[in-house]
């Protein structure tokens, strides 16, 4: 099976947030998403302002892959697409547990 390699894209943009990214040092689409994705889950202040995420060091899912999202256009960066999916839940002994569609979540229960 061949390797997954793609091109690395370089993030030349004069926007704020491309600057908050390349003040720290990162410079490209890989480095972006490897910095992003290693960010503590955590609400940040402003939920409007993406650059916040970067700014206090943390964000949730959704706003981190919104970042990551507009980070590709401001740059961009080809083939990154936000994708919004809706997990049904459950509730289940107090607490909410996904649904997957691959099989039952608890199932020995």
């Amino acid at each position: 099976m061949a390797k997954y390699q793609s091109k690395q894209y370089q993030l030349m943009s004069s926007d704020n947030i491309t600057g908050l990214l390349l003040d720290k040092n990162i410079s490209t689409w890989h480095t972006t998403i490897s910095y992003i994705q290693h960010l503590p889950y955590g609400r940040s202040s402003s939920r409007s302002d993406l650059s916040t995420v970067i700014r206090e060091n943390c964000g949730t899912c959704s706003s981190k892959h919104a970042l990551l999202k507009s980070i590709a256009d401001r740059n961009s960066i080809p083939n990154v697409n936000l994708i919004l999916c809706i997990y049904k839940r459950k509730y289940i002994i107090g607490t909410y547990f996904r649904i997957h569609s691959r099989g039952t979540l608890l199932s020995g229960y």
